[in-house]
């Protein structure tokens, strides 16, 4: 595959903020919040953003995996890793 295009920052992610807020709570019990070594507290500004890219196939696509992947919300959301529900 080639890069054909990169639109940066096409789209970005909010936060609600607020004390009582369920995303705060949310944070809170993050793995990587609960171990840092220092207190971190949630976002309170729009800090995350994606950017959109395009890519084109130069050959025909081989998959190195195979078969289902399960989209659902395990895939997204463990206590490793960071997001946002």
């Amino acid at each position: 595959m080639i890069v054909t295009d990169i639109l940066r920052k096409y789209s970005f992610y909010p936060e609600s903020g607020g004390e009582s807020s369920e995303e705060e709570q949310h944070y809170s019990e993050l793995k990587i919040i609960k171990d840092a070594p220092v207190k971190l507290e949630e976002p309170n500004v729009d800090w995350f953003n994606s950017s959109f890219i395009r890519l084109q196939t130069v050959d025909v696509p081989e998959p190195i995996i195979k078969g289902k992947i399960n989209f659902d919300k395990p895939f997204y959301e463990n206590e490793d890793i960071l997001t946002t529900f």
